[in-house]
């Protein structure tokens, strides 16, 4: 009986060490993946700002940030090669979404 309970001990400090990892993992996935959202929010207002578009300008500024508030819309600006394109965008979005 000993014996068994000794290896029931074991394995499960085993399955919680490997629980633990896993976990420790998934967090480490989910900070990168945060870091590399943010630094992609970072990248939509830098080419904003490049192509005209200031923080003093209330209404596109505003607009910049319901943009990097959607993936498909973020790619979609940093996709589009043109300044005027990106402009053109987001001077788009700010009348249909507003």
């Amino acid at each position: 009986m000993n014996n068994f309970m000794s290896e029931n001990a074991r394995i499960q400090a085993e399955r919680n060490v490997m629980i633990q990892k896993h976990l420790d993992n998934k967090q480490q996935m989910a900070k990168q993946k945060d870091i590399a959202r943010h630094e992609k929010i970072r990248y939509v207002q830098q080419l904003a700002r490049e192509y005209g578009v200031k923080k003093t300008n209330r209404q596109l500024w505003c607009v910049v940030h319901k943009i990097t508030k959607d993936e498909d819309n973020m790619e979609f600006f940093i996709s589009t090669s043109t300044p005027t394109g990106r402009l053109a965008f987001i001077e788009h979005y700010a009348r249909v979404n507003n």
